[in-house]
């Protein structure tokens, strides 16, 4: 088996995989979701931090341009505009 990261050993990488494989796929759902719920925490309180001088809703929108692109992020600022 080929290494797939730079960071993990070998043996400790073959045996996560091997957890991985093994874990049935409820439980990989899981971590999938945990993974996903923890990327999007940290993505958002760097955003809290980096731009604390934006409101709250421009630091929402700023996180859809980092993730959808600035054009969805225009369009979503725009369309909020006219709902206030």
């Amino acid at each position: 088996m080929l290494t797939k990261t730079n960071d993990t050993h070998p043996n400790a990488e073959a045996i996560q995989i091997d957890l991985l494989r093994n874990a049935g796929q409820a439980r990989r759902s899981r971590l999938m979701l945990s993974i996903t719920q923890s990327t999007l925490s940290l993505s958002r309180r760097t955003i809290r931090q980096q731009y604390s001088h934006l409101s709250p809703r421009e630091q929402n929108i700023k996180f859809v341009e980092l993730v959808y692109g600035i054009d969805l992020a225009d369009r979503l600022r725009k369309y909020l505009q006219m709902k206030h």
